[in-house]
């Protein structure tokens, strides 16, 4: 093998080792926080569709974009920023704008954190064919703009804009998390939990991984439920 063969095949060696040790973060974290955060998410959104049932259409918007912002963050933010290399730039995104807890900066990174990954959220479609993305971030019509609003100024909003809202809930959690989940090795149509992958081996046979599942939000270990819905 001549020098420059040599080097080529060195720098292959490097980018595997490297994109492995940049994706056993993001598999650990969301291993860990992932079915509590499920669990939160869904419970916002019974909860929204129960409030829109009731016809309180102002607190069932907000319940439901809750449910939007704590996927955004603890299931794709900060699990793919810890995957990425913490060079000073990153290490200062992680201490400035997750631990802060700044929702719109959030929205800001989110795009350019899930483009590291090679996953593009503005080409993600709701079921009228509506960007997801825009949908979400439009200033004048968005859904995190009309939560703003009914939380802020009081304004009110209709059924439709609920109904928005749950849809972009929904899509952003089964064609974005549970995508990355998938790209990430995790098996949850298998196993029922995102604390335990179930793969399988070649040959025959099966291997698991295990986490300890934790809830970020109380600080503490959290039970899983005996069955997951």
């Amino acid at each position: 093998m001549s020098y420059g063969e040599d080097d080529d095949a060195w720098d292959l060696i490097y980018e595997q080792t490297r994109k492995s040790l940049a994706e056993d973060p993001v598999q650990s974290h969301l291993g860990t926080v992932g079915d509590a955060i499920e669990a939160r998410v869904k419970q916002c959104l019974k909860e929204a569709e129960d409030l829109r049932k009731a016809t309180f259409y102002g607190p069932a918007l907000t319940s439901a974009v809750t449910a939007i912002e704590l996927m955004i963050r603890f299931l794709l933010l900060r699990p793919l920023v810890s995957g990425a290399f913490l060079s000073s730039e990153w290490e200062s995104i992680l201490a400035d704008r997750i631990g802060e807890g700044l929702t719109t900066r959030d929205r800001e990174l989110i795009r350019a954190v899930l483009r590291q990954w090679d996953l593009d959220i503005t080409v993600v479609k709701l079921a009228n064919g509506k960007p997801l993305w825009q949908s979400l971030v439009d200033r004048k019509v968005g859904v995190f703009e009309k939560r703003n609003r009914v939380v802020h100024q009081g304004a009110r909003v209709e059924d439709s804009d609920v109904e928005i809202a749950l849809e972009c809930a929904r899509v952003m959690l089964a064609d974005v998390v549970f995508s990355i989940a998938q790209s990430f090795g995790f098996t949850l149509e298998k196993t029922g939990t995102w604390s335990r992958i179930r793969r399988d081996r070649e040959g025959g046979g099966w291997s698991e991984a295990h986490f300890n599942p934790w809830d970020p939000i109380e600080g503490k270990a959290y039970d899983l439920p005996s069955t997951r819905k």
